[in-house]
């Protein structure tokens, strides 16, 4: 992330992405595909993410956005042993709560151990502009035996539309991931 920290009440920082088509999932499906953006924190904070795609305006000159946009904020526990790859896998159905739609019965696991990097919040794709979701977020978590630093990943998500509805064939989505904080970052 590049970091904008001036002697103000709020922390920012930003980067910019881009999905394409073909080489990333759906907010559905295959999303442990996209890019992800990692954020730790110093101490327990107020944070605000922000997911932002190009104003339509200033291409069509109209507000429509074809593509929906979303993202998945997912916990990654550290404990004593490497950081391991994650992959995308169902969870157990003793965690899933009741009602859960088919997105909310994914989770991220790692390879090696089967430990779950939950995910923490999840912005259902719509098709506007920016979405955007304000958390208190903790810098450790309680792993079942001690406290463990964490950290957080960004994940962005999108539906694109069908090519049918557009006349085209959508292909990338360029985007901005914003996060603000009431702490510095680390």
């Amino acid at each position: 992330f590049a970091s904008t920290e001036r002697e103000a009440s709020w922390y920012q920082r930003q980067q910019q992405g881009e999905i394409r088509r073909g080489m990333c999932g759906t907010a559905g499906e295959g999303w442990v595909h996209n890019p992800r953006y990692h954020l730790t924190l110093a101490s327990t904070s107020k944070v605000v993410i922000s997911l932002t795609q190009p104003d339509t305006k200033f291409i069509d000159g109209h507000h429509t956005y074809q593509v929906a946009i979303g993202f998945r904020l997912i916990a990654d526990i550290h404990t004593e042993n490497e950081r391991e790859q994650t992959i995308s896998a169902r969870l157990p159905p003793h965690r899933i709560l009741p009602g859960a739609n088919e997105v909310q019965k994914q989770s991220l696991v790692r390879d090696a151990d089967s430990e779950l990097a939950v995910v923490l919040a999840y912005h259902p794709a719509v098709a506007c502009r920016q979405v955007s979701m304000s958390l208190n977020l903790d810098a450790t978590m309680h792993d079942g035996h001690t406290d463990a630093k964490v950290s957080y990943m960004i994940v962005p998500c999108v539906e694109w539309p069908d090519d049918d509805d557009t006349g085209g064939h959508v292909t990338s989505l360029p985007y901005f991931v914003d996060v603000y904080c009431d702490h510095p970052f680390m």
